[in-house]
């Protein structure tokens, strides 16, 4: 295969998982469409991620960081790929056999379809997973729809798309990223589409390790906030986390017990602001309408 020709980019960031990325990789040698490359982005694993995929994928493309950089690794791969396509694949998901070539199929079809979203399993009890949409997945888990977000562990978009609003939002380390590339995206005017025939399984274990709530919820927390100041109108963020703040504090951090992570999140989240605010991009009130729930449309009218 001509790899100047290469029609998708498969972007993998990975740190510490040598125990789940072999299998992710193997899968991805399995796929029914075969003009794709892969590209590795370790971020500075610790346990022989970087040698197993040297020694037993050398076809990948590995890109080893100094540290790690969470989110904004995807973002090395992205500027090193060489696809029309950018498929976004965690560590520790297993794409179906058909999933790349039906994303480029879709994408073929869809000239106005910047993102394509996927349906997610738990790898182990096989349950609907990740659910990112705020649509009832009963009743849309199997049918075709325009979203407002995705779920990036299994995802495509299209490389000119991202060149022309912005790749990952670097600050945001991780958590609160799939709302800020959907909302640009959006906001330039093309479309996030689920497609039901894009399966993926994540191995998701039993039970929520504590030291993963913890980070979800201190990051979740502050890019939620610096959400508010980079896209909303200045007075319209302000009221949006003088709401935000107490309103987690009693339905959140107490019912977690943990308000020593929320109230550091909120003090970051304070503390990184004149950062934020040299980054602003407001977006168009029409996009407000369409990415933000109902509290917030409130505000946005009122």
């Amino acid at each position: 295969m001509d790899m100047n020709q290469v029609k998708a980019s498969v972007v993998i960031i990975t740190w510490n998982r040598r125990g789940e990325i072999g299998e992710t990789l193997q899968a991805l040698r399995e796929q029914d469409y075969k003009n794709f490359e892969v590209i590795v982005v370790d971020n500075n694993s610790e346990d022989g991620t970087a040698e197993l995929i040297e020694r037993e994928f050398p076809g990948v493309r590995l890109i080893c960081l100094p540290q790690n950089t969470g989110i904004a690794g995807r973002n090395d791969g992205i500027a090193a790929a060489r696809g029309e396509i950018i498929v976004f694949c965690d560590d520790d998901v297993i794409f179906e056999r058909d999933w790349i070539g039906n994303a480029v199929g879709r994408f073929e079809a869809e000239p106005r379809v910047g993102l394509l979203a996927s349906k997610l399993f738990n790898y182990y009890d096989k349950r609907l997973c990740n659910w990112a949409h705020p649509v009832d997945a009963s009743e849309y888990a199997d049918r075709e729809f325009d979203s407002i977000t995705f779920c990036c562990g299994a995802s495509a978009a299209r490389k000119s798309v991202l060149d022309e609003v912005g790749y990952f939002a670097e600050e945001l380390f991780a958590y609160h990223e799939e709302e800020d590339l959907s909302t640009r995206i959006i906001d330039a005017g093309y479309r996030i589409l689920y497609c039901p025939e894009l399966v993926a399984y994540h191995k998701i274990p039993t039970g929520e390790p504590l030291r993963m709530g913890k980070l979800r919820m201190y990051y979740g927390t502050r890019n939620g906030i610096w959400f508010f100041w980079k896209y909303y109108p200045l007075r319209m963020a302000l009221m949006a986390t003088l709401l935000k703040i107490p309103f987690e504090l009693g339905g959140y951090a107490f019912k977690r017990r943990d308000l020593g992570t929320y109230l550091r999140a909120c003090f970051a989240a304070i503390w990184g602001l004149p950062g934020i605010l040299r980054i602003r991009q407001p977006v168009s009130r029409e996009t407000l309408e369409r990415v933000t729930g109902p509290r917030m449309r409130m505000l946005l009218r009122l």
